[in-house]
């Protein structure tokens, strides 16, 4: 729905960068923020939540 108006407003190639952009910032975010949670199961999860665990420890190994 944006498209047409920020290449009328802005030019193609303003607005290729402004996608790109905003593409960017969602991976950095994705990276930071979402945990990766395959091989952990549900159970896992939960408990983790539960106990207060940062989104980014959530998968990874304990250090013992």
């Amino acid at each position: 729905m944006t498209f047409l108006a920020l290449i009328a407003a802005l030019g193609r190639p303003a607005t290729f960068g402004f996608y790109a952009g905003i593409s960017l910032v969602a991976i950095v975010f994705t990276r930071l923020y979402v945990p990766e949670t395959r091989g952990v199961s549900l159970e896992e999860i939960e408990e983790h939540w539960r106990d207060g665990g940062r989104p980014v420890d959530l998968g990874r190994q304990p250090v013992v």
